[in-house]
């Protein structure tokens, strides 16, 4: 086997973006179940952190918005479906969860954020990536493939 028949075997974007696209979406399927199965104190608790933004009215709805958002955001991902949308309300998710768990993001505290931290920074990338042709609702590849250039005449 030749350097260049092993990097062309490598060479799979679209098979790492769905890597990417299952495991994050994996763990944030599996990072807002428990939330719902904790039933309404668990919920309430999580809702409390959109406090921040002044939005101290009934943690228990704010908690199931983001439970959900973890849930069926997590498989949307998974899926490609809703792709966009889906991390942008993930990323917004994790910021608030960064902020909640540490506001100041001190350094000697990052155990306590890394995981809102770069799941954060990974739905971001995913928001602008896009879900890659392995998915769903890339309708065949065509929605989410770059597009070539047209050659000039």
């Amino acid at each position: 086997m030749s350097l260049s028949s092993i990097s062309n075997f490598f060479n799979k974007p679209q098979t790492g973006l769905l890597v990417i696209r299952v495991a994050a979406g994996l763990t944030m399927l599996l990072h807002g179940i428990p939330k719902f199965v904790g039933g309404a104190s668990a919920l309430s608790g999580v809702g409390k952190a959109m406090a921040m933004y002044g939005l101290d009215f009934n943690p228990l709805f704010w908690g199931i918005l983001a439970a959900s958002t973890e849930t069926v955001g997590g498989l949307l991902i998974m899926l490609g479906l809703l792709f966009r949308p889906a991390a942008f309300l993930l990323t917004f998710v994790m910021l608030t969860a960064l902020l909640f768990h540490n506001p100041t993001l001190s350094l000697s505290a990052f155990g306590g954020f890394a995981h809102p931290w770069i799941m954060m920074w990974v739905f971001l990338g995913l928001f602008f990536t896009g879900p890659g042709t392995y998915a769903i609702g890339a309708k065949g590849g065509a929605a989410s493939a770059p597009k070539s250039p047209k050659p000039a005449k």
